[in-house]
């Protein structure tokens, strides 16, 4: 009964990412094959963001002690920048004005927070 568990665990905690890394490879294709209508390059960075996410989380969920330092960074970059992300594809896709200074401020927390958690989390580990 314990290894049904086991693999139930293992496979609930991995689809939430697999399901982000098909439609990752759908749009990539369909990108590549007719380029980029509708604002799919945009959608395209939105889903290897989330499925960036649900890689660190299925890490976190499997107990992989040893990845959880570089994870849990990736973690806080991947969840402050799927919002933004999001945002720009919809604005993309609707033809929005938005001045290259606003999205560039859309993009900026991520990175600058992500290397702050990273350097706390190895002085932590000291």
């Amino acid at each position: 009964m314990t290894e049904i568990k086991e693999l139930l665990q293992g496979l609930l905690t991995a689809l939430p990412m697999t399901v982000s890394l098909f439609w990752t490879a759908a749009i990539a294709l369909d990108l590549w094959r007719d380029g980029n209508r509708a604002a799919h390059r945009e959608l395209l960075w939105w889903t290897v963001a989330t499925a960036l996410l649900y890689a660190c989380h299925t890490v976190f969920f499997a107990h992989a002690l040893a990845w959880l330092p570089v994870t849990d960074t990736l973690y806080v970059a991947m969840n402050l920048a799927v919002y933004p992300v999001f945002l720009y594809y919809i604005v993309t896709l609707t033809r929005g004005e938005v001045s290259k200074k606003a999205s560039a401020a859309l993009l900026l927390p991520p990175p600058n927070l992500r290397s702050h958690r990273g350097f706390a989390l190895c002085a932590d580990e000291r």
